[in-house]
């Protein structure tokens, strides 16, 4: 799932009439973002030693009085690529957890929109106050998902820092 789609990166200075932007992210050269060597820096894992990561990222917490839920779903750039984590728990979320099924949280795995048909994971998951001032959702994970006759696909080395939105209590 790497990003074939052409991107942009800001230098914050307004073109004629506008009001300029933000500065655009570093690509994994320093140099400037490259389409090619694109790298989202809120969630990337590798597979093989392909680095792959999507194209937006979100991230949905849901609370209340018994349970912790989070949702972080990547999309890709067409429409078959994408990951999505959840992670819901009795109780607050922080820790690891591991599938298939850890003795009390449920943990889901999707990969380019296919579930498995078994997996084994591994999601460390915690919350912290980010630069922005915003929560942030933010861990590592790794994973074994068989798909049946399309074979088997390793992630690992996964990254993620993304500000959530909390819903609930």
């Amino acid at each position: 799932m790497s990003i074939s789609a052409a991107a942009c990166s800001s230098s914050g200075v307004a073109a004629d009439g506008g009001k300029g932007g933000s500065q655009g992210a570093t690509g994994a050269t320093g140099a400037g973002m490259d389409a090619a060597m694109a790298v989202n820096p809120e969630l990337h894992w590798k597979v093989g030693i392909v680095v792959e990561s999507p194209y937006a990222v979100e991230a949905i917490r849901m609370t209340s009085a018994t349970t912790d839920n989070i949702e972080i779903v990547g999309a890709g750039t067409t429409l078959n690529e994408g990951i999505t984590i959840a992670v819901g728990t009795p109780g607050t979320i922080g820790g690891t957890y591991t599938c298939p099924y850890d003795g009390g949280s449920v943990v889901e795995f999707t990969y380019h929109l296919k579930a498995p048909s078994s997996s084994t994971c591994s999601i460390t998951l915690g919350f912290t106050t980010g630069a922005d001032g915003k929560e942030h959702v933010t861990g590592s994970f790794e994973a074994t998902l068989t798909f049946g006759d399309a074979g088997t696909t390793t992630l690992t080395d996964g990254f993620i820092d993304i500000p959530d939105v909390r819903k609930g209590g």
